[in-house]
């Protein structure tokens, strides 16, 4: 059932464009179109990733003559801190995303008519609250959140791989 939900591409990449970028791109989804993410195929997208120019852009030698430690290991550290960037903007619109889901949820007329029954078990690929919201449901059904459950304070999976945000 569709409710309408602004939980698409579009509004995840539009909140995406309020994120900030460690690097020197003004934000999070131009660093990730940098790398070659087509937003409108994302799960695939994501894990083509363009690792080389990653890798161009944010390794540099290391100055090993150099007296400093953090001159030899300043490479680490920004990939570190790009690889961090991008997941936690990542983490942050998606949570945002779903909270503004949830909360336009709570807005909508109550629960609709019971269409599960006692021993229902009910597969969710949705992170938000739409099933428990709208729907009237018996305390023996099951519900299982496959990406993780924002209400619940899950860790989210974001696309089809094991990262977890």
């Amino acid at each position: 059932m569709f409710y309408g939900l602004k939980t698409g591409t579009a509004e995840f990449c539009s909140i995406l464009e309020t994120k900030p970028a460690y690097c020197s791109l003004s934000n999070a989804r131009e660093m990730f179109s940098e790398y070659g993410v087509d937003w409108s195929e994302y799960e695939e997208s994501l894990a083509s990733m363009d690792l080389d120019t990653i890798a161009e852009d944010l390794i540099r030698w290391p100055d090993y003559l150099s007296d400093k430690e953090s001159d030899r290991d300043a490479v680490i550290l920004n990939v570190q801190l790009n690889l961090e960037s991008l997941s936690d903007a990542i983490g942050e619109s998606l949570k945002e995303m779903v909270s503004k889901a949830n909360e336009d949820l709570w807005h909508m007329m109550g629960k609709t008519q019971t269409i599960f029954s006692a021993g229902d078990v009910i597969l969710s690929f949705n992170y938000t609250s739409t099933i428990e919201t709208m729907y009237d449901l018996p305390d023996e059904c099951e519900i299982l959140h496959i990406h993780g459950y924002y209400e619940n304070g899950d860790n989210l999976v974001f696309g089809y791989r094991d990262s977890i945000l």
